[in-house]
């Protein structure tokens, strides 16, 4: 009986880490999306059909956990004579009942989406509401093209649990399902904060903010659902979405250390020497393609200091260059990173914080 209860944890061990699986078995290759790469394809390149196969063959693999148990037990254990079926006692006879219905049932639901060409996948038809003639792989194709953009948001480092924004769709993966909502018909509040005090890394602590997303217009369009971000990643997350978020309760929402440190190099650079510049000679900032280049490096911190003039022409918004300048500090001492250096992007001159001059356009 003693074998038959360490099983039965070993088992139940397994299974649990095969459902939700820690970082150290993603990264080692035992989840599902890397058994199954090869059949799944590019998340990158083919969003949707990768989601809908994934969770195709995650709903079919967890379907015979609980089948999975009885024949293992059934094996190791043969005292108990499982594979006799008429002699089982009533609590195996329930159990194997229930086992084995639910394999069937979630097997013949997974054969239903195959043999439609997952046309009646619950994500098929999610999106199939956001055709005006019902083609939902139209959409799929224009999810598929902005998820390959760059510059899109994401959040979350476990397969089943991951936010993304793309310019036009807010997206929530989870395990058995895919939220797909359309930034033109959102409506996002945030409802609340977790504060997280305690850190791996040493770090400071954070806050996990909690958020509804519903629709904004027509309520049948999509059902709300709940997302979670860091407080670090929120301001990254609301200039993407370019659109309001509701704060139904008093919320003061944490900043990341290079967050804090970009207002006072602001404070700072606005104090510095400006130069006088000609608008129509500016292009869009180089690192977050947005804003008007607005800064420029020269040397203003006297002859004393071992910085160099910078021959480059303004690329970079003064937001873009403090996080530029803070990434280059020593992330453990940020009490040093105003005295600090850093080198130009572009040319490797190294400046210091005096060194940024905002520009004065004509």
């Amino acid at each position: 009986m003693d074998d038959f209860w360490l099983l039965s944890l070993v088992y139940f061990l397994i299974s649990f880490f095969q459902i939700h699986p820690p970082q150290e078995i993603q990264s080692a290759g035992f989840s599902i999306p890397s058994l199954f790469s090869s059949i799944l394809g590019s998340e990158e390149s083919f969003f949707v059909h990768y989601h809908i196969v994934r969770i195709s063959i995650t709903i079919a693999i967890h379907s015979l956990i609980p089948i999975g148990y009885f024949l293992v037990i059934g094996f190791y254990q043969p005292d108990l004579k499982l594979f006799e079926i008429s002699n089982l006692n009533i609590f195996w006879k329930i159990y194997f009942s229930i086992s084995l219905f639910t394999t069937i049932s979630l097997a013949t639901i997974v054969f239903y989406w195959y043999m439609s060409s997952f046309k009646n996948h619950p994500i098929a038809q999610q999106l199939k509401k956001y055709s005006p003639n019902g083609q939902w792989k139209q959409i799929a194709t224009q999810i598929n093209n902005e998820f390959r953009n760059f510059d899109k948001f994401s959040s979350g480092t476990s397969f089943y649990n991951r936010v993304y924004l793309t310019d036009n769709w807010l997206i929530k993966v989870n395990l058995y399902s895919v939220k797909i909502c359309p930034t033109s018909n959102l409506d996002i509040a945030l409802t609340g904060a977790i504060d997280l005090s305690l850190t791996t890394d040493g770090s400071m602590g954070r806050q996990l903010l909690k958020l509804v997303a519903k629709p904004l217009n027509d309520p049948c369009l999509f059902e709300q659902f709940i997302f979670r971000l860091s407080s670090f990643e929120y301001q990254d997350f609301c200039e993407k979405l370019s659109l309001p978020i509701r704060q139904t309760c008093d919320i003061i929402i944490k900043q990341s250390l290079p967050e804090m440190f970009i207002e006072s190099f602001r404070e700072q650079v606005m104090t510095n020497q400006s130069t006088i510049y000609q608008r129509e000679d500016l292009e869009n900032c180089i690192g977050c393609m947005k804003k008007l280049a607005d800064v420029k490096l020269i040397k203003l911190c006297g002859d004393n200091s071992d910085c160099r003039n910078c021959s480059c022409r303004p690329m970079w918004c003064l937001e873009c260059m403090g996080k530029w300048f803070a990434y280059r500090q020593n992330q453990s001492e940020p009490t040093s990173w105003m005295s600090s250096k850093a080198t130009c992007p572009t040319c490797r001159a190294k400046f210091c914080v005096q060194d940024v001059s905002p520009l004065d356009l004509i």
